[in-house]
């Protein structure tokens, strides 16, 4: 049984949220990128918002949820997160010279879509 994608899209998101400027799992980032490039036109937004509020629930983060677009924002002016994005980079040379900016803009697409619904 395949997990589904939207799934792996709210699991993604939901720990990049909550764990805000305190996360060092830059493999979340990348992650939430890759399917999304590889897969966004097969993403069901209503199914992703439903994944995504189940998630938070099951993990108590309903709050914090609540905050995205400041998280977000927080997110992509933190210099230790850019630093530690380059490391990651450094680390795992298939990834190539993807910028920081771009995989957050990832988080901020899927937050749009989802709140449009």
């Amino acid at each position: 049984m395949a997990y589904p994608l939207e799934t792996i899209l709210a699991e993604k998101y939901e720990t990049i949220i909550r764990r805000n400027i305190a996360t060092t799992r830059m493999r979340d980032f990348y992650d939430l990128y890759t399917v999304y490039k590889l897969k966004k036109d097969q993403i069901d937004y209503k199914i992703l918002k439903e994944a995504i509020e189940r998630t938070s629930k099951k993990r108590g983060s309903q709050e914090i949820m609540k905050d995205y677009e400041e998280i977000i924002e927080d997110i992509k002016e933190d210099s230790y997160l850019r630093s530690l994005w380059d490391v990651y980079l450094s680390e795992n040379k298939y990834i190539g010279d993807l910028n920081f900016d771009k995989v957050v803009s990832v988080v901020t697409i899927l937050s749009n879509r989802i709140n449009e619904m």
